[in-house]
């Protein structure tokens, strides 16, 4: 018998705003199979709250007696189940792409970079917002980060930015419906969205403003008529038919948690839509050009430049600048390095 052919790809990485079914469909559309590792034992840890857990682990001690339950259906149950698979998986297996190792024990990242050579991790956030990852960095031969200000801390990162799913390009609007776009929740920086976004909508900009609300902040957003109210989570692929029908993103930078740029500034490249962001960094990068970015300040910003920079047209992207920051130039990059 021959070599089993590798071409699968293993997936590890957050649930949040299902982003991972974009990162498997950009894969896959490069000619690999992209398979998604298991829920982590770390993520599931947190199903153990629920009442209804609760309930049945009553009944099970305290009724039945059954005092092996919580080791049966616990953390290392689950864990040995997926270190099994991982293992069957690895025969079939090129490269392994994890993102937000932290959210995975160290069991399974060892079992991962044991089975597998060729795996690789990205940290999307800054390494100190969510500090666990600092114990797994030295786990992995090549670990990505995007936050330039986290450079060599450690002798095995390497920077790279985040990017653009190109497997979607077919599907942008050539006639959007809406000026201006963003979602984001109801945080620290509530005030400069609503601040910049009242601004646009007194020019009579036709506008899609979606704010995530927790309970505790439902109903305070309702006065402001360019704004609206959401509860339920919208998929990053719900975002993206979103951003296709549109004609300029909004971005705000994160003022305490990390300085590298989000995925608003690779979606409005890649789809090339008009940017206003308030992350002034953006300047460091080679796609930054006044025509299609304006760094928005502060409440001094003259909302007249801003007139005249969205009635200017979108002027066209270096081609190579423009692969540049594709997902699929992105997966070439990380997987080729040594």
């Amino acid at each position: 018998m021959g070599d089993i052919k590798k071409n699968k790809v293993i997936l590890a990485m957050t649930r949040d705003s299902h982003i991972y079914e974009c990162i498997m469909d950009n894969i896959n559309s490069l000619g690999k199979e992209c398979v998604l590792l298991n829920i982590p034992p770390v993520i599931e840890e947190k199903n153990k709250e629920s009442l209804k857990f609760k309930l049945k682990l009553f009944y099970k001690l305290k009724i039945v007696k059954n005092k092996r339950y919580l080791e049966r259906f616990g953390k290392n149950s689950l864990e040995n189940g997926i270190i099994n698979n991982i293992k069957i998986l690895s025969q079939e297996t090129e490269y392994c792409l994890m993102i937000r190792p932290d959210i995975y024990s160290e069991k399974i990242i060892d079992a991962l970079v044991s089975n597998i050579d060729k795996t690789y991790a990205y940290q999307w956030d800054g390494l100190d917002r969510f500090p666990a990852v600092l114990n797994l960095i030295h786990k992995f031969k090549k670990f990505y980060i995007y936050d330039k200000k986290d450079l060599g801390r450690f002798d095995n990162t390497s920077l790279i930015t985040n990017f653009y799913f190109d497997c979607y390009l077919k599907y942008n609007e050539k006639s959007p419906k809406y000026d201006v776009y963003y979602i984001g929740g109801f945080d620290d920086r509530i005030n400069d969205i609503i601040e910049v976004c009242e601004k646009l909508y007194n020019l009579g900009l036709k506008m899609k403003i979606l704010i995530h609300c927790p309970v505790e902040h439902r109903g305070k957003l309702k006065k402001y008529p360019f704004i609206t109210e959401i509860y339920k989570g919208v998929t990053y692929k719900e975002n993206l038919f979103n951003v296709f029908n549109c004609k300029t993103l909004l971005d705000f930078g994160h003022k305490k948690t990390h300085t590298g740029l989000s995925m608003r500034p690779f979606e409005a490249l890649g789809y090339s839509k008009k940017l206003i962001t308030t992350n002034h960094i953006i300047r460091d990068y080679d796609f930054y050009s006044e025509e299609n970015i304006f760094v928005y300040e502060n409440s001094n910003s003259k909302m007249s430049s801003v007139k005249s920079f969205l009635n200017t047209s979108y002027k066209k992207m270096d081609k190579n600048i423009f692969e540049k920051h594709s997902f699929s130039n992105w997966f070439k990059f990380v997987t080729e390095q040594v």
